[in-house]
């Protein structure tokens, strides 16, 4: 600073009238109101920092119940990711892929009726129904587990109430076109899956022949009368 350079002018006296006024007014709007509008600044501040939150902690447990769902294989599994998780899409989606890990092996061993894993069958039964009862379940998921629920009664070779089951999802498929494909191919094999096999009979054992008999000898006193042949 130029010590030469004149000093700057004092402040009038109104202008510090002003200030001291303005401070001793917001000092006694806030010993007045001051409590209120800490309240009203909390009422606005702690919910969006809850709903924040929360929306945060949802996320996390929707990503780790989708990635559970990704990395299972095993029916136990799946069955254990629905019951483990809230996200009713989550779960239902558990429910079926555990029923159709169990279907596709069922499958695989190409057997039916009495001689099929019949605990396996109600195993994959149960996961199916459960699919099919969560709540707000995708229509899709339910109809996903009605063929499901099919292909179990095809299995068990009750082929009418697989019948009728499919004509159900056919009814309700209209938003589905590819499901309802799936019904009613099912629905065309059906009628040659419950025709009973007729196996042609095994034809009858030829009759073997009769081994030839070998001339008897002749007896020495036959030889004896022969006449003797001519020379």
């Amino acid at each position: 600073m130029d010590p030469n350079a004149p000093p700057p002018p004092p402040e009038s006296h109104e202008h510090v009238s002003d200030v001291q006024h303005a401070k001793q007014q917001a000092k006694a709007f806030w010993d007045r109101f001051g409590n209120i509008a800490l309240i009203v600044l909390l009422c606005i501040t702690v919910p969006l920092a809850g709903v924040r939150l929360v929306r945060y902690f949802g996320q996390s447990r929707s990503e780790a119940a989708w990635s559970d769902l990704e990395t299972t294989t095993s029916p136990e599994s799946y069955r254990l990711v629905a019951q483990s998780h809230g996200d009713t899409t989550v779960q239902a989606l558990a429910y079926l892929r555990g029923g159709d890990a169990i279907m596709t092996r069922l499958l695989a061993e190409g057997v039916a009726g009495e001689d099929a894993d019949q605990a396996a069958l109600e195993e994959a039964r149960s996961l199916y129904e459960s699919a099919a009862t969560v709540d707000g379940v995708p229509e899709v998921v339910r109809l996903n587990a009605q063929l499901g629920l099919a292909g179990i009664l095809e299995t068990q070779q009750m082929y009418d109430a697989a019948d009728e089951l499919y004509a159900q999802i056919i009814a309700e498929t209209e938003r589905h076109p590819s499901i309802r494909l799936q019904a009613e191919a099912r629905r065309v094999v059906l009628p040659r899956l419950s025709m009973p096999l007729v196996f042609k009979p095994e034809p009858e054992p030829k009759p073997e022949p009769e081994p030839a008999s070998e001339p008897a000898p002749e007896s020495e006193s036959e030889s004896e009368l022969a006449p003797p042949a001519a020379e």
